[in-house]
């Protein structure tokens, strides 16, 4: 698994190589947060599962890089979406 640090700078938008890509930071803004499938599949690429992804985002929480982010009501009712917060000082890092 990666460390919390080379995934940080995944979702803040900074990569070692390759095209750039809109940064997750970015879009958790617009969005209110990031999900945990948004992450799995944005910033690690698909290279965990749904349970990994939770340990990686448990472990970002711990560091002080994400926070969950209020769970608002779906009009139509049903569980929200968990969303995370990505923390505003990794996109001026």
């Amino acid at each position: 698994m990666a460390a919390p640090c080379s995934i940080a700078a995944r979702l803040s938008g900074f990569r070692a190589a390759g095209a750039p890509r809109r940064p997750l930071a970015e879009e958790g803004r617009r969005q209110g947060g990031a999900t945990r499938e948004e992450v799995r599949r944005h910033a690690l690429g698909k290279t965990v599962n749904a349970g990994q992804a939770d340990l990686v985002l448990g472990r970002l929480w711990s560091a002080g890089i994400v926070r969950p982010a209020a769970r608002d009501p779906l009009p139509q009712g049903g569980r929200p979406p968990q969303r995370w917060e990505i923390n505003p000082a990794l996109a001026s890092a």
